[in-house]
């Protein structure tokens, strides 16, 4: 058994962690009431296009929703965890024996892992550009001349 002394409430939240959900919580009450407030914009934006000419409200209207679209697509990518965010990125998964023999052999060349798995998958491209070997399921088969 726990003495009462030794026992710690969790109940009381740090005054630190109190400020910082409140301006957590205040920054999104911020972003709906910019959302709710684009939305207005676009509503009279709409009620002025109706009273011009037919023309020119169908090209702002074109306008609004792609700009519209921009928005959302900006804020979507903004969403993006930085790991998402990466262009390029693979992972492979290969047993530890394989990495550090890579990574001895590319060290060994003066290159990182990236740059040695690039050059060799280009090299492995050539090869079989020239017709010197078959890439199958059973591995890469070098072709007889």
């Amino acid at each position: 058994m726990i003495p009462r002394n030794k026992k710690t409430s969790y109940t009381s939240v740090p005054e630190s962690l109190t400020q910082q959900l409140k301006e957590t919580f205040s920054d999104n009450t911020s972003a709906d009431e910019k959302t709710s407030a684009a939305a207005e914009e676009a509503k009279t934006t709409k009620e002025e296009i109706q009273n011009t000419n037919p023309v020119k409200a169908v090209l702002n209207r074109e306008e609004i929703s792609f700009e519209t679209q921009k928005k959302d697509i900006i804020e979507e990518n903004k969403s993006l965890s930085k790991k998402q965010d990466r262009n390029g990125q693979i992972n492979i998964c290969i047993p530890p024996e394989i990495k550090t023999e890579w990574k001895v052999l590319f060290a060994s060349c003066n290159v990182n892992m990236t740059q040695g798995i690039t050059f060799a998958i280009e090299h492995l491209k050539q090869e079989i550009a020239n017709g010197d070997v078959m890439l199958t399921i059973g591995g890469v088969i070098p072709k007889r001349k």
